[in-house]
């Protein structure tokens, strides 16, 4: 696994296997909590994670902490989420298509540094990395659109239209794409375990967390699949990169200390989501929620990519 404590581990790897077997003996169980389990996923790790990216970038690249240089940040931040959001409503096929591809190299990067980090590694092949971190971008994206498509594509029509060329692509070539996923996947993973710099007990952890999180997101529908990797795997994950960070810079930060202050600026998200909701209320727009909330999503993560990306590097350097 990618985490460094056996804690993160086993709840990640308790909490997928729980969910497999409500999935395949009690789907009824798993029905009633699923969006449930997208909300806690959103609201307890996933909006706080990307909280402090001010202050991450105010170290990473080195542009101070004065207010001044915390305005120049959310200033970019600011310009990236604009230019994301306008391509949403000028093209919103190829704002769904970015925002993909955005996520396969984040999710991607993450994961596969997260194990070198967790396995106490820092240096590696650096193509072989970079390939790995794309294929599994590739397999968690790629599963979350073809494993389920009956689920899948009416939200893709609702974000993006029915008539978007792109939906009609992946409604054709579903079992096809399904296939090159997989393919692409387990080819890479068995070519990394055999080359790369990781110590035996790292590769078997890996193994087992490739082998684990295929099968939950082959099984278990995509909104709980997602939510439990976006919690277990990615959030948590990247709040342990932040106070490894702050640790190398003598500056400790407990995981009460990171929500403590993470708080102020996880309530400006969660007030700009409820005013998302008013509006979407107010101006009857109940149909367009899931196109806000796909425009609101992407255009976060842009930046948040490049202030993560950096934090890794600097990790891993370090």
């Amino acid at each position: 696994m990618r985490h460094k404590t056996f804690v993160l581990n086993g709840i990640a790897v308790t909490i997928s296997l729980l969910s497999i077997f409500l999935v395949l003996f009690a789907p009824e169980i798993l029905s009633i909590f699923e969006l449930w389990i997208l909300a806690f996923s959103i609201v307890f790790v996933g909006i706080p994670h990307g909280a402090l990216d001010h202050l991450i970038a105010a170290n990473v690249f080195q542009q101070g902490n004065r207010l001044k240089d915390h305005l120049i940040f959310y200033g970019w931040y600011l310009v990236l989420m604009v230019l994301i959001g306008g391509l949403w409503v000028v093209y919103p096929t190829l704002g769904l298509l970015l925002f993909l591809i955005i996520s396969v190299l984040h999710f991607g990067q993450a994961d596969v540094e997260g194990f070198y980090h967790a396995d106490n590694q820092v240096e590696g092949i650096r193509y072989l990395i970079n390939s790995v971190a794309v294929s599994r971008g590739i397999l968690i994206i790629g599963l979350i659109l073809t494993a389920f498509p009956d689920q899948v594509m009416p939200i893709l029509e609702i974000a993006v239209g029915e008539s978007s060329w792109f939906v009609m692509w992946l409604s054709n070539f579903t079992y096809v794409l399904k296939t090159l996923v997989l393919t692409q996947f387990i080819f890479i993973a068995l070519f990394f375990l055999f080359f790369s710099s990781l110590s035996q007990k790292g590769k078997l952890f890996y193994a087992i967390d490739a082998f684990l999180i295929t099968i939950l997101f082959l099984t278990v529908p995509p909104l709980s699949s997602f939510a439990i990797y976006f919690a277990l795997w990615h959030s948590i994950g990247h709040i342990g990169e932040i106070t490894s960070f702050f640790r190398e810079l003598g500056q400790p930060l407990t995981l009460t200390g990171f929500y403590l202050r993470a708080l102020p600026f996880s309530l400006v998200s969660f007030l700009g989501l409820g005013i998302l909701l008013w509006i979407t209320q107010s101006f009857s727009l109940e149909n367009q929620i899931i196109s806000l909330t796909f425009v609101l999503i992407s255009v976060l993560t842009l930046p948040h990519m490049v202030v993560a990306h950096q934090l890794i590097q600097s990790n891993t350097q370090k």
